[in-house]
């Protein structure tokens, strides 16, 4: 009699997951290119939106490319998803029922707080693939079209001296190991990874201290060649009199033809910019020298994943220290993920944390909200820094808890 106690527990089983999730909640659950939304009424405006929500869910789920939603065919997409539409239907559950964490809620549902059905959207299985298959084949092809016409760099070589009076420590020796990071943390911050030297017998060898206390751009190149980086920032920091800091920095661009040039016996076809300024401490100087990676590469275009914003007025978001590259990237991907920004980019970066400009500044809402529905954020205050730094009015503070 095992069996019959089986089939009888089964059939309970069953009976309990069709009063706990309605046929259509199963179908949702188990179809790949179905998705089932809480709408306020059944109106047009409720519908596209409730269309629109269920795609940008179906195509997430069928794709493992992160960046998916940043590609323009399907930005067009979202923004007229009837094409895509197979069918939908609705279902209304009792009053009082709570919809699940994960349920998709239109603006309208978000700003009442209650739903009066559950529309359940059916997408074209073939076309969602096709979607996908030709938007990445689109983008790749912009991307390389890009590259091969700008090519912007995204990593520099980066030797340093610093003089503080009584002492010469440059990157490699271990008392600039904390240097060393907060250079790597404000690269990161503008979307630059640094190369930096081991500081062994063999770099001291190619790269003498008074070479590099000259900032000697042959020298520095040669020095430079077992790192295979052709792009090169030096600095020298030193203690002005009676207080502050002194920055000299030399940025040389080695072109990629150079080899060919030298087997032809032509020159070494090189681009090299020298500047000095003054800072009231260290950390400024060493903003102001790497700043000089943002400004040469102007790698602000490569940040506008939606390209033009729907509007010229931007919102502040301020996030508190982020350590490595890959802390800026993953807040660089939530933020541009958010379907209502159009635009985003690095603003500022000091030593309380980064600044991002949001464009609209309407999405700023939907920024926060899903910033700390992530997990890896907490709301704060704005830091009290300078008066002119963008940090003073930052619209949204979070400090960013991952590590």
């Amino acid at each position: 009699m095992p069996h019959v106690f089986f089939l009888r527990g089964l059939v309970r089983l069953l009976a309990m997951l069709m009063v706990l999730y309605p046929p259509a909640s199963i179908a949702a659950q188990g179809d790949g290119y179905s998705a089932e939304v809480a709408v306020a009424d059944r109106g047009a405006k409720e519908q596209k939106a409730a269309w629109r929500l269920a795609l940008r869910r179906v195509l997430l789920d069928n794709s493992t490319d992160k960046t998916l939603l940043n590609r323009d065919a399907i930005r067009d997409a979202l923004a007229e998803p009837a094409d895509y539409v197979a069918a939908h239907d609705y279902n209304t559950p009792e009053p009082g029922t709570v919809l699940p964490a994960d349920t998709l809620i239109t603006d309208q549902v978000r700003a009442s707080g209650q739903a009066t059905e559950l529309m359940l959207v059916h997408f074209d299985r073939a076309l969602v693939r096709q979607l996908i298959e030709d938007s990445r084949e689109s983008d790749d092809a912009a991307d390389a079209a890009s590259t091969a016409a700008v090519a912007p760099p995204t990593s520099a070589m980066l030797w340093l001296l610093i003089d503080d009076g009584m002492r010469d420590v440059r990157l490699g020796d271990s008392a600039a190991t904390n240097v060393a990071s907060r250079a790597r943390e404000i690269a990161g911050a503008s979307g630059f990874s640094l190369t930096l030297p081991t500081g062994d017998d063999e770099d001291r060898t190619a790269l003498p201290d008074d070479a590099l206390r000259a900032l000697d751009a042959d020298t520095l190149l040669a020095a430079t060649e077992r790192y295979q980086q052709p792009r090169i920032l030096a600095g020298l920091l030193e203690r002005a009199q009676p207080s502050g800091w002194l920055g000299t920095w030399l940025l040389v661009e080695k072109g990629e033809d150079d080899g060919q040039q030298e087997q032809d016996g032509q020159q070494d076809e090189r681009r090299e910019s020298r500047e000095s300024r003054e800072a009231e401490t260290l950390d400024e100087a060493l903003q102001q020298g790497l700043a000089l990676l943002s400004n040469a590469a102007t790698p602000m275009a490569s940040y506008e994943y939606g390209g033009r914003a729907g509007s010229n007025t931007e919102g502040l978001v301020w996030v508190s220290t982020l350590q490595d590259l890959a802390s800026y990237n993953r807040v660089m991907t939530l933020l541009s993920d958010v379907e209502e920004v159009a635009t985003v980019y690095p603003r500022s970066v000091d030593d309380s944390g980064t600044v991002f400009a949001v464009m609209p500044r309407s999405a700023l809402v939907a920024v926060e909200q899903a910033m700390i529905q992530s997990g890896d954020f907490r709301r704060t205050a704005p830091p009290a820094t300078k008066e002119n730094s963008p940090a003073r009015f930052a619209d949204v503070a979070v400090d960013y808890l991952r590590r």
